[in-house]
């Protein structure tokens, strides 16, 4: 059964490096930072996250990120953003509640 955690991760170490280089050192951040807590080396940083990084540009960071990994069956980890995950399970209920509805109808 997979293991799921909501983390909210600091980005300011990423201020200390290069301005060009700090998205790309911000992505490393949140790397090593599932990897201390959820004890695992396999590590999948999905799509929105790094869009999340890298949506003011390479030298402008968020401050902090809340992300929601996922210890899958076979020991990796993905990390996805944590509000995208309550914008589908929203989305799951309001599909749900029109096929009810739909079924009432007929």
């Amino acid at each position: 059964m997979p293991e799921e955690r909501i983390y909210v991760i600091p980005l300011r170490k990423a201020r200390r490096s290069k301005r060009y280089k700090r998205s790309a050192r911000a992505t490393k951040i949140v790397r090593q930072f599932i990897q201390r807590h959820l004890k695992s080396d396999e590590v999948k940083i999905g799509n929105d996250v790094n869009r999340k990084i890298w949506e003011r540009g390479a030298e402008r960071l968020v401050p902090k990120i809340r992300v929601r990994a996922v210890r899958k069956d076979d020991g990796s980890i993905e990390v996805s953003l944590a509000e995208s995950a309550v914008e589908e399970k929203k989305e799951e209920k309001k599909e749900e509640e029109e096929k009810k509805e739909g079924e009432g109808r007929k």
